[in-house]
């Protein structure tokens, strides 16, 4: 065996040994990243983990768009887009299917092959209001730098979100004491991948 072969063989051991620490060095911080928002959370309200339960999961593709979501109760929404990446509708784990269509820049609509119809208003680019009726709305509230602070419903539901220096939402209570901790997995672009949401257990 020459020494040129030892050589050679010795820097692909070591490179080899290279690439698997980088590998787990970016998993275990990956996974830290994730662990310590949910973690700094419940620590900040002074919470238990154990008093937790997983409420609904929000997953996303890899451009950020919403693409399945599931409940704790077992419903499942699909989200379909178009060729130019507008929501088109959704498929439901029910058996309902909805199409979503456009009434001008700041209206759109959303029919459900059960019969019913939906209503989205959007501002500057922002969600506002939603409805199936007069009487049965969700309205949305803003701050300067666009982060949903709160909404309410029309059943007298009023719920206030917090944010982290990230801008990633990780708390939301209401004004029935529901308080909700959330949780993120990330692609490799920064953009998130799965959105956790947990109900604190009374």
């Amino acid at each position: 065996m020459t020494k040129s072969f030892i050589y050679k063989k010795s820097l692909i051991i070591k490179s080899g040994i290279v690439l698997i620490l980088a590998c787990s060095l970016a998993c275990i911080i990956a996974c830290q990243s994730s662990h310590s928002i949910l973690q700094q959370t419940i620590e900040q309200k002074n919470l238990s983990r154990r008093k937790l339960v997983l409420f609904d999961v929000k997953e996303y593709d890899e451009e950020g768009k919403l693409i399945f979501e599931k409940w704790n109760d077992g419903y499942t929404c699909k989200y379909l887009y178009d060729e130019n990446n507008n929501l088109a509708g959704t498929e439901q784990s029910t058996g309902i299917t909805t199409l979503f269509l456009d009434v001008d820049e700041n209206n759109k609509i959303e029919l459900w092959s059960d019969g019913r119809t939906k209503q989205y208003v959007y501002e500057n680019g922002k969600l506002v209001k939603e409805f199936f009726s007069d009487k049965d709305y969700t309205e949305y509230y803003y701050d300067e730098n666009g982060f949903e602070t709160s909404y309410k419903s029309s059943s007298g539901l009023v719920s206030w979100n917090e944010y982290n220096e990230d801008g990633l939402l990780i708390y939301r209570k209401n004004n029935k004491a529901d308080r909700y901790f959330f949780d993120y997995e990330f692609w490799e672009n920064g953009n998130i991948k799965k959105r956790k949401n947990y109900k604190e257990r009374r």
